[in-house]
């Protein structure tokens, strides 16, 4: 179970320091304010996809501690490495804290990295990020909307 989450600078804008109810827990807030974006870094964190928040989400720091273990991850400031560093912390259980630095270029193919993924997989309960509510509540219409003006458009040309 997930305890608590800590994000500074999620998509270069947002900072949550949450804390997490072992019943229940709901987001609210605002479009464009991170929720799904949030919820997506924490199936990574806990899914053992570490690789794909480098990819995908930007931040500057991350922690998630659950009841199997703690992870970190923390973007380098300094102006000689210009952010392409990582320092990543974890722990297992009640096992030694351990930590690493490495590069994003070489991220994806770390030994470190690849270990860690597997590890968390395994240690992690099953889990799903299946964000459908978004079909639901009409978001990421663009693509509908773009066609639908396709089609009047076409239908104008043939008629006009």
């Amino acid at each position: 179970m997930i305890q608590r989450l800590e994000v500074v600078g999620l998509n270069y804008q947002f900072d949550y320091g949450l804390k997490f109810n072992p019943d229940l827990n709901i987001f609210t807030g605002s479009n464009g304010c991170g929720k799904t974006t949030l919820l997506k870094l924490m199936w990574y964190l806990i899914s053992g996809n570490l690789h794909r928040i480098i990819t995908e989400i930007p931040f500057e720091f991350v922690l998630i501690e659950t009841d199997q273990f703690s992870f970190s991850m923390a973007s380098s400031n300094d102006h000689k490495n210009r952010g392409d560093t990582l320092h990543l912390v974890w722990k297992f259980g009640t096992g030694e804290e351990k930590s690493a630095q490495i590069r994003r270029s070489r991220f994806l193919r770390n030994q470190t990295v690849l270990s860690l993924n597997a590890r968390i997989a395994s240690v992690s309960q099953n889990s799903l990020f299946f964000p459908t509510f978004r079909r639901i509540e009409g978001g990421y219409s663009h693509f509908s909307r773009f066609v639908e003006r396709l089609l009047v458009l076409s239908q104008l040309s043939v008629e006009g």
